[in-house]
């Protein structure tokens, strides 16, 4: 992390972006222009925006918790964790990946 507050994204094998710490993956993600699954819009209570995250990132809240549990495929692959988009917020340097990039 920056002394601005700003971190580091990496979107799959693109340049990285410096965005504010805290911030949502989901928003950082549309705002590149990347696609991501969004059947809830947003409201955090389906599995279409989840991502392979690697990096810090803000605790693993109840609601995403019970997401993730629903999951039928493996949660965790190398050091990237799978995560819910819209429920998951940026705590330093990572990089995003999907399984459609």
């Amino acid at each position: 992390m920056s002394e601005d507050g700003t971190v580091e994204v990496r979107l799959g094998d693109d340049p990285p972006l410096r965005v504010a710490r805290g911030r949502r993956v989901f928003g950082v993600v549309i705002e590149a222009g990347r696609p991501i699954g969004r059947a809830c819009r947003g409201a955090g209570v389906c599995l279409a925006c989840g991502v392979w995250v690697t990096g810090p990132m803000s605790p693993i809240g109840e609601d995403e918790a019970a997401l993730i549990a629903r999951r039928a495929g493996p949660t965790a692959r190398g050091a990237a964790r799978w995560r819910i988009a819209c429920l998951a917020r940026i705590a330093g340097d990572v990089r995003v990946d999907t399984d459609y990039w």
